[in-house]
C-alpha cells in the first residue's frame, strides 16, 4: 500500500472551503467539534512524569550525599526533567496535609526566583516548610529558617536554578549547610560552574569549595524516549490511535530533534497529536511526521 504524505494533505490551519459560503478570513483556526477542540486542549497540558534509570541515579545521589550531610551540584541540559525527578524525589519523602507539612520534612525543595539573593532563599524556604512570613530584616530572616529547618527535621535542601543565584544567596546557603548541619544541593545548568569558578573569583572559593561534588543528569536516550513516548500517548485515551512509540524510525528523529530533553520531547508530541487529530486519514509515518516538523529546531546543547 503506498503511503500518503504529508505534502499532499491540505493545511490543517486553513479551514476547507466551501462551495456556497465565501472563503474564510486568513486569521481564522481550523473548525473543529467541541469534543475535538476539548481534546486539543487537554493535549496541551499532559506532560506526565516518567521514572527512568537516570532519575533512579540521581535519587540514589542525592541519598547517599543526604546521608553524608555532605553539599553538591546537579545539572543537566533537561530543566523540565530534573525539575519532574526533583518534584517526584520531594513528595515522596515529604509529605503535607492540606496545607501543614508533616513532621519530620526529611527533604525540603525551593526554586530561585530573580534576584537569588539571601532574602529571597529565606522566604522560599520559610514559604515551604509552612512558616510564611512577608517581611523582616535579613538577621531576623536568617535565624527564624534556620530555626525552621530544625524544627521541621530538614535533613537535604534542594535548590533548583541555582545558576540565578546571586553571591548572597550562594552565601547564605553555605552558612545554612554548616550552622543547620544539613546537605545542600544546587541544581541548574552548566552556568553553575562558571559561577563557582575559584580560579578567576577568589571570593566564591569557600562556595566552591563547599560545593565539590557533582552529579549529571544525562538526556535521554533512544530507548528512554521511546518508553517516554509510550507513557505520553497513553494519556490521550480513546484519541490514541498513532502508537509513535512502535516505529523505530519515528523515535529515532523525534530523540535527535529533542536531544533527549522532555520539554522539547514533549512540544513535538503535542504538535503531533494535534495535527492528528485535524487530520485523521493521513498516515502516521516518518516521512509525514519529517514533514511536519521541517520548521523545528533542535535545542542548543551547552552541557555535554
Amino acid at each position: 500500500m503506498s503511503q500518503t504524505h504529508l505534502a499532499s494533505v491540505p493545511d490543517p490551519s486553513v479551514p476547507k472551503h466551501s462551495a456556497d459560503r465565501q472563503s474564510p478570513q486568513l486569521w481564522q483556526q481550523p473548525i473543529r467539534s467541541p469534543e475535538i477542540q476539548a481534546e486539543v486542549e487537554r493535549i496541551g497540558t499532559i506532560a506526565p512524569y516518567v521514572a527512568m534509570s537516570r532519575d533512579e541515579a540521581l535519587f540514589t545521589c542525592l541519598n547517599n550525599w543526604r546521608d553524608r550531610r555532605t553539599c553538591g551540584r546537579i545539572m543537566t541540559v533537561d530543566r523540565l526533567g530534573l525539575f519532574k525527578a526533583l518534584d517526584y524525589y520531594t513528595n515522596q519523602q515529604t509529605r503535607r496535609r492540606g496545607d501543614l507539612i508533616r513532621m519530620p520534612a526529611p527533604v525540603a525543595y525551593i526554586e530561585v526566583d530573580d534576584p537569588g539573593n539571601g532574602k529571597n532563599i529565606f522566604l522560599s524556604i520559610l514559604d515551604f516548610l509552612a512558616n510564611p512570613v512577608s517581611c523582616g530584616n535579613p538577621r531576623d530572616l536568617r535565624l527564624r529558617t534556620w530555626a525552621t529547618i530544625k524544627k521541621c527535621g530538614v535533613r537535604i535542601l534542594v535548590v533548583n536554578y541555582a545558576d540565578l543565584l546571586l553571591f548572597s544567596g550562594l552565601n547564605e546557603l553555605m552558612r545554612i549547610s554548616e550552622k543547620c548541619g544539613i546537605s545542600v544541593i544546587l541544581c541548574g545548568t552548566s552556568r553553575l560552574d562558571e559561577i563557582l569558578d575559584a580560579q578567576h573569583r577568589n571570593r566564591y572559593l569557600p562556595i566552591h569549595n563547599t560545593f565539590l561534588n557533582h552529579h549529571r543528569l544525562s538526556v535521554l536516550s533512544v530507548n528512554e524516549t521511546a518508553t517516554v513516548i509510550e507513557s505520553w500517548e497513553n494519556t490521550l485515551g480513546r484519541f490514541n490511535a498513532m502508537e509513535l512509540a512502535t516505529d523505530e524510525e519515528i523515535v529515532k528523529s523525534l530523540n535527535q530533534l529533542s536531544d533527549g530533553q522532555i520539554q522539547p520531547l514533549y512540544d513535538l508530541l503535542k504538535q503531533i497529536a494535534i495535527w492528528h487529530l485535524d487530520n485523521p486519514h493521513v498516515e502516521i509515518n516518518v516521512n509525514n511526521i519529517s514533514t511536519l516538523l521541517t520548521t523545528v529546531q533542535a535545542p542548543q546543547v551547552g552541557l555535554e
